[in-house]
């Protein structure tokens, strides 16, 4: 599917605010299923309805994805009446976002597509906000700059919330963290051995104390590879975990289950990486609308006269309450400076 260009990159920096509900956290009746996916494009036409259509059969409520190749930015209604938020560039490359379902769509309380690599997307719940990031890395091919630029722009989106906030970072992070446990930041069941990459990522989810949830959990490998190489074969088995979903350590325990969907299918060479939070839709009540006067009406005499006449006596009442209200304290000043003399 084509996605049209919706709003120029000259409005990056302008978080989009949308009215909507909330949802509950930590609700122990229900669980919002958040998965991350480098589709390798979205531009192909069949792919979004193709996403739609995995996002149905896996019972996901979010799909971050990653190498969308859409240009600029905005967000579209899409299939089955889900919702597309997307952020690209100038070209067909790159590019993030987000396809939400109905009921988180009406959760959504704004975004802001930072970049072709990072996009925010924010809810709206009970007792904190919840912001979900999804980005994706430049490749081991890419300079140092590049790699810097994109932590820059996450850096700037993360300025943007706060800190006792629900976050989630995650996407395709070109980085291997390996299976070394790595204070609370890595667990014991990642898989491979780490890279350069991977200690800039270790790095900065240490500065905003960050924990790599998919190293935390115990299974099998097929759960936890998240990208297969194209020379890999049934001799030569090459299949490593790039893919992650962050979260801040306090909020770790609201991460019930995290793994990957080998069976999934997109066209892609990256499994989705799928995680469980302990949230729940909960609708909130919108503020009512300001009441605005028809002034027209006043061009009727009757109105006017009727207008005039509700005035007097609104008037008349508060002078009266007035004058009661001075006799009253008068009569209590006087009773207490003559108890004083006595």
């Amino acid at each position: 599917m084509k996605v049209q260009n919706k709003e120029s990159l000259s409005a990056r920096q302008k978080r989009v605010i949308i009215p909507g509900r909330g949802i509950r956290l930590n609700d122990d009746h229900g669980e919002l299923k958040v998965t991350t996916w480098n589709v390798k494009t979205l531009y192909k036409d069949g792919k979004l309805e193709n996403a739609v259509r995995e996002m149905r059969r896996y019972r996901w409520d979010i799909l971050g994805v990653s190498e969308v190749r859409c240009i600029e930015c905005g967000d579209i209604p899409s299939y089955d009446s889900t919702h597309f938020y997307y952020s690209g560039g100038q070209k067909h490359r790159f590019g993030v976002g987000f396809i939400v379902t109905r009921e988180v769509r009406e959760c959504v309380t704004g975004y802001v597509p930072r970049s072709d690599r990072v996009m925010l997307l924010q809810l709206n719940t009970k007792p904190i906000k919840t912001n979900l990031i999804q980005v994706y890395a430049p490749t081991s091919e890419s300079t140092e700059a590049e790699c810097e630029n994109f932590y820059k722009d996450l850096d700037a989106v993360l300025k943007l919330v706060k800190k006792h906030e629900l976050i989630m970072v995650m996407g395709d992070f070109n980085a291997k963290v390996g299976d070394t446990p790595e204070h609370n930041i890595v667990g014991p069941h990642g898989l491979g051995t780490r890279n350069d990459r991977g200690d800039r990522l270790i790095e900065f989810c240490t500065e905003y104390s960050l924990t790599i949830m998919n190293t935390w959990f115990d299974l099998p490998k097929r759960r936890l590879y998240t990208w297969q190489s194209p020379a890999h074969t049934c001799d030569k088995i090459v299949r490593n975990q790039i893919d992650y979903i962050c979260v801040n350590y306090r909020y770790r325990n609201a991460v019930t289950s995290v793994k990957t969907y080998p069976g999934a299918d997109i066209e892609s060479d990256h499994n989705p990486v799928a995680s469980k939070i302990r949230l729940k839709p909960k609708r909130v009540q919108k503020a009512k609308p300001n009441k605005v006067l028809n002034v027209q009406r006043f061009k009727d005499e009757e109105v006017v006269q009727h207008f005039l006449e509700k005035t007097d006596e609104i008037i008349k009442m508060d002078i009266t309450l007035t004058k009661s209200l001075y006799e009253h304290l008068k009569r209590l000043t006087l009773n207490g400076w003559i108890k004083g003399l006595m």
